[in-house]
Parts: structure tokens; C-alpha cells; sequence
């Protein structure tokens, strides 16, 4: 369904009561969680109850909200924000579901990060607030938060569009885009429970002034809003050291497949798993007897004198006998390694040998059974032969020992749910590796963060995504687009697919946040299929600016009989993928300098396969990347040779066999 995106502000300037408005740093980088102190009060001494109107209560915090519906970076005369209590009390800002009997209350198998109080929007009006959030003084250029309950109902589809802008009213970095809710079922992992964002924008530029929260759904709904970071540490100083990540955010494959989406900094080989609504998006489930991922080896994942720090979520049942075994490990007996996981009890544990001593260190007690927990792991090396082991459960020391052990290190593979001897039967989520260790206060600070914004930083030499969809929960907000204009396409459970007879073939148009200023990305990959692409008719990716005014085309013919597989196609965002222009004709080759003009806005991008005039042909998409190469420059624009200078990466246009379950 095609939706209108608020995009047209007016630049207006900072309000003159906030730039007088002098707030100190360090009580400008406090969260914002909407509790009141012991004495029942909010930040200005006014007592917290259930639907207070919200104006200045935090403005000492350096942060005021309002409701901007006409989009010009000022607070509507009249409207505001209200305190909203936990529990159902007659007005609701979402409503319960997954075993919650009550209203604006989080199921219980989620971190439990909602507290007595939080904010909305209001309810009843006939149209859903946009929150304005301004700084009083403009510092930071991060921001976090929680949006609740985004999910959908008959008449409505939750999603939600966050915006950064700084003084004059410019936006900052491209918005980013909740997921589109569908379901009110369970299998929504949003579903009475929390989406965590992160606005981040170029620490060189201008600070965030304002922050713009949009309603992009359809039909009405409310705003839930909690845990709002105003600032913190940027990612790269705080995750610098990320040298591994793992989502599992996409289905798991089949024996014996190979896909990278599985674990998004190295690659892997997935035995069997299942893809199971996890704390964040999908989770990988272990059944204990064959399942597992195995990463190839990398310096970068082993145990160094830098030191070492481990996080997953983890989901169990040790009460009933199952839900343990070995997490990640990257160790052969005998010749030095890691190990950590959780035994029978429901113990954590981490497993230390340098090749000649091995030492496993334990937890002080069990982690509660059959919930989310996110679990960490720190090995510190303080000295030549010292390593302090350090074992946390939602951020909280949960034990630890200093032990009398060499650097370790080998060439196996670093494998997750199993090891040499065992397997773990349970599930995964947000699998993330650094290469150096954690104190307790970050342990703390990174406790229910997700790892995605911060993977840019990761020191190992592969892409990553700036945008990403799966299609695993639905149309994730695509569209199709024939001769006879947008026609409703078909989500099959895991991919898009639309039967095409028309001339030129069917598009596939692409949502927010594939589109706005995507000079920082390098390419865009994605699955395709088709029933017919055995007779030789390509695949092509289009970029517009501005409807057909400018635009700059790749084609790839599929010259191998193929049909009925799927295939992996890379379109890199520059000459080696031959984009060609609209300067009067098909055939003229696309410069670097007008591939970087296009890429500064794009407004449009189709993903089009060529078909014959009647035939019906199925086509199918799939795991559509826009990714980025973190050891690779942006294009920069060089005035004194009057060109542009892009760094080209190392990436070739390539199409693979890619065989689904």
C-alpha cells in the first residue's frame, strides 16, 4: 500500500524560550524514562499521575516534548503529550496481547523495561500526533528510545517514522522507519513489547535539534514513547571493538547452505535451525541434536591480549531438561581456545585453555528459566599470565574469577550452539563478539542495546546494511508497479512475489529507508527467482530522482538456465556495475559524479525483471540489501579538480545459485 511520507518542514529556527535555556552537559545526557523520584515528582516538582498533559516537566533535563502536526520543528498551540500510566485506566495508548490481560503492559517473555510510566500521544482526535522532541541546547548527535506495541489491527497498520534535524531545521542523516505492524498474533515480536531505535547522525556536523517522531501507518493509532536517551556515548567509542555480529534475522537454511544474511560480519554455514520470534526481529533455535552455526575462522575472533567480551540473548527451559548447552565458542581440545554456555542448572559458564591449563568458571546462580536473558561474558587480560573472567545476566555481575592463564588462540572455527562434544537446545538472538573487554559499566550501558546501529564499527572487512528487508513477518512496506500502475503483490511467508504479464516487466518498488540521501552506500544486492529466467531475460535495478527527471539504470542478463533457482544479484554503486544514464538515451554510460548525484536523493528505486508480452512469468524477491563498506571512504565531492573522487569497492558484479528450504 502506498503511503504518504511527511517530508516538507519549514526551516523554522529554534524557539527563543529554549535558546535562552542554558542546561549543563552532564544534566543533558540523563535518560528520560518518565518515572518520578521517590517523592512521587517529575524533574520540575510536579506530581506524576496518569494523563497529564506533558509541556515543559523536563525542560530542565535539556529536552521538551510537544505535538507538531503541520511539520514546521514547532510545538502545536493547545496540543500536547500525556503522562501515560502502566495498566489499563480508560485511556489506553496500546493494548495488551501475548498472555497480557491488561492494557499498556509488557508480556512477560520481553525485557521488562516499561516501568509505572511512559508517554503518548493523544487518543480519539482522528489522526495519529506527530511527537516533536526539542533540545534546549543542541549537543549530541545520538539519540535512543523505545516505540511500543507496533503492530496492526483490521483497520490499521502501525509504523512510524523518526527524524533528526538540527537548529535551522535541516535533517540531519536519512529517517529511519520502524517495522510495518500486520498482526495482532503473537508470532509479532512487537507485540506488547518494545522496538529500540537510534538516531545517529555525522559526529562532524551540525548537533540534533529537533527529533520528529511521524505516523507513516494506516488508519489511526497512538504513540507509545519510553526510555528516551537524549544522548550518550557515540557507538564508535563505546562498540569500537565489535568484530562479530550475528542477528539471525533472516531464515536459517537448509544443510549445507551457505548465506551471509545468517551472519551479517563473517560467513557462515548453518546446519539446521529455525527461525523463531526472538527479543529483536528473528532468533535462531537450537534443537540440541544437529543444529548449529559455524564461522569461518578469523584473527579477529580469537582470544587476544586485548582481551575479549560476549553477548547473546538466550532462551531456555532448564526446569523441564532442556534449554543448555555450549553458546560460542572457538576452541580444539587440547591446543587452546573459548568456550562459554550454560549447563543443566542453568549455571552460565565460561571454558578457558591456552594448551597447556584449561580453568571453567561459573555463575553464582541460575538464571531465571524460560524468559529472555541477555547474557555476557568479559575476559580481561590484566597481566602476561592473568585473566580476570567476568559472567553477566541483564547487565548485572553474576560472577567471575581471575585465573592464571596464556592468551589462547587457534584456527578453528568459531561455532555457535554447539561444540566438539555437545549441542545447545534453546534459542539465540543477537549473537555479537568484541575483541576487547567490557567493564561493568558498559556491560550495564550495552544491556538491552542493539548491536545492529552500532555494526558499522565493526574492525572486520565486510559489508554491511543500511537498510535491509527480509520479508519474513510480511510486504515490509514494498510495492509493485506494472504498465497498469501499482497492482497488490503477494507475500508467500518469506519472500515477495507477483505474476507478470505486462510489457517491461513487474517492479518491485522499495520503501523508506531505501530511499532520501544514500551517498554512503556502496551497492544493493538481493534473491530473485522467476519461472522463466531460463530463457535469458535479466534482472534490473533503478534509481529516480525526482520521477523520471533523472535516473541511472544496471542491467544483468541471466544467460544460464536457472529457472525455478534462486539467484543472488550485486548491482556496487559504481562504474563496475555499468549504470547507465538518462542523458537523452539508454546507452550512455553513468559517471561517478552522476551516480553520486543521483544517490544524494534518490526518490524511487525498482528492481524490474524482463518478461515476454502475455507470458505469465512468477517472479520472486528476497533479502534486499543496501549495504555500505565500513573500510571504504564516502564519496567526496574535490573542488579543485572539479570532479568527484569515490573510492571503488572491492566487489564485483557477481550472480550465485542460492538454494532455499
Amino acid at each position: 500500500m502506498s503511503r504518504e511520507r511527511p517530508l516538507e518542514f519549514s526551516r523554522a529556527p529554534m524557539l527563543a524560550l529554549f535558546l535562552a535555556l542554558q542546561i549543563a552537559g552532564a544534566a543533558t545526557a540523563q535518560t528520560v524514562d518518565f518515572e518520578p523520584d521517590t517523592s512521587g515528582c517529575l524533574p520540575d516538582g510536579s506530581t506524576a499521575v496518569d494523563d497529564l498533559a506533558i509541556t515543559n516537566q523536563f525542560q530542565s533535563l535539556g529536552i521538551v516534548f510537544g505535538v507538531d502536526n503541520n511539520l514546521d520543528l514547532v510545538p502545536d498551540t493547545g496540543i500536547s503529550p500525556f503522562l501515560e500510566a502502566r495498566g489499563s485506566d480508560g485511556t489506553d495508548a496500546f493494548a495488551g496481547g501475548c498472555g497480557v490481560s491488561s492494557h499498556d503492559t509488557e508480556r512477560t517473555d520481553r525485557p521488562q523495561s516499561l516501568g509505572s510510566f511512559f508517554l503518548r500521544t493523544r487518543a480519539g482526535v482522528g489522526t495519529s500526533d506527530s511527537l516533536l522532541i526539542t533540545y534546549a541546547t543542541p549537543f549530541s548527535h545520538r539519540a535512543s528510545g523505545e516505540l511500543w506495541d507496533i503492530d496492526g489491527i483490521p483497520s490499521s497498520s502501525e509504523e512510524w517514522m523518526i527524524t533528526a534535524f538540527g537548529a535551522g531545521g535541516s535533517r540531519l542523516a536519512s529517517p529511519i522507519v520502524s517495522p510495518l505492524g500486520t498482526s495482532t498474533t503473537c508470532e509479532n515480536a512487537l507485540e506488547s513489547g518494545a522496538w529500540p531505535w537510534v538516531v545517529d547522525v555525522d559526529p562532524s556536523g551540525q548537533p540534533i535539534a529537533y527529533i520528529r517522531i511521524d505516523y507513516l501507518g494506516a488508519g489511526t493509532t497512538l504513540l507509545a514513547l519510553d526510555n528516551f536517551h537524549p544522548a550518550g556515548e557515540e557507538p564508535c567509542a563505546l562498540f569500537r571493538h565489535l568484530v562479530g555480529y550475528w542477528p539471525f534475522d533472516e531464515e536459517a537454511c537448509a544443510t549445507g547452505c551457505n548465506r551471509t544474511d545468517v551472519a551479517r560480519s563473517h560467513f557462515s554455514t548453518v546446519t539446521t535451525s529455525s527461525l523463531v520470534p526472538g527479543i529483536k526481529g528473528g532468533a535462531a533455535e537450537f534443537d540440541g541434536v544437529d543444529d548449529g552455526v559455524e564461522v569461518e575462522a578469523h584473527p579477529a575472533l580469537d582470544f587476544t591480549a586485548r582481551g575479549m567480551t560476549i553477548f547473546a540473548w538466550l532462551y531456555g527451559d532448564w526446569t523441564s531438561g532442556t534449554g543448555y548447552g555450549p553458546l560460542v565458542g572457538k576452541d580444539l581440545p587440547g591446543k587452546g581456545g573459548y568456550r562459554v554456555g550454560i549447563d543443566a542448572a542453568g549455571i552460565l559458564y565460561a571454558y578457558l585453555d591456552d594448551g597447556t591449563s584449561c580453568f571453567t568458571v561459573t555463575a553464582s546462580s541460575a538464571i531465571p528459566a524460560a524468559a529472555w536473558t541477555q547474557v555476557a561474558f568479559v575476559f580481561d587480560c590484566v597481566a602476561p599470565q592473568s585473566v580476570d573472567v567476568s559472567l553477566y545476566a541483564n547487565g548485572v555481575p553474576v560472577g567471575g574469577q581471575t585465573i592464571s592463564l596464556g592468551v589462547v588462540g587457534n584456527t578453528s572455527p568459531l561455532t555457535i550452539g554447539y561444540d566438539q562434544a555437545s549441542r545447545f537446545e534453546g534459542v539465540l538472538d543477537d549473537v555479537a563478539v568484541f575483541d576487547s573487554p567490557f567493564t561493568d559499566a558498559t556491560v550495564a550501558q550495552a544491556y538491552g542495546e542493539s548491536f545492529a546501529w552500532c555494526a558499522k564499527c565493526l574492525q572486520s572487512p565486510f559489508t554491511l546494511d543500511l537498510a535491509y528487508n527480509s520479508f519474513s513477518t510480511g510486504e515490509e512496506g514494498w510495492t509493485v508497479l506494472t504498465s497498469n500502475g501499482f497492482v497488490p503483490l503477494v507475500w508467500n511467508g518469506d519472500s515477495i512475489q507477483r505474476e507478470d504479464k505486462a510489457s517491461g516487466g513487474t517492479s518491485f518498488v522499495a520503501p523508506w529507508p531505501f530511499l532520501g540521501d544514500l551517498r554512503q552506500a556502496h551497492g544493493i544486492s538481493f534473491d530473485w527467482c522467476a519461472d522463466m529466467i531460463g530463457k535469458k531475460r535479466g534482472v534490473s535495478v533503478t534509481l529516480y530522482q525526482g520521477g523520471s527527471v533523472k535516473w541511472i539504470a544496471a542491467n544483468l542478463a541471466v544467460t544460464d538456465d536457472y529457472e525455478n533457482q534462486w539467484l543472488t544479484f550485486d548491482f556496487p554503486f559504481t562504474n563496475a556495475a555499468s549504470w547507465l544514464t538518462s542523458n537523452g538515451t539508454f546507452t550512455v554510460r553513468a559517471s561517478d559524479a552522476r551516480i553520486f548525484d543521483i544517490l544524494s536523493n534518490v526518490t524511487r528505486i525498482r528492481i524490474t525483471g524482463e518478461s515476454m508480452i502475455g507470458i505469465g512469468e512468477t517472479v520472486k524477491l528476497d533479502n534486499v540489501h543496501l549495504y555500505y563498506c565500513p573500510d571504504l571512504d564516502v564519496p567526496t565531492r574535490e573542488p579543485e579538480i572539479g570532479g568527484f573522487a569515490v573510492r571503488t569497492p572491492d566487489l564485483e558484479l557477481h550472480k550465485e545459485a542460492l538454494f532455499k528450504p
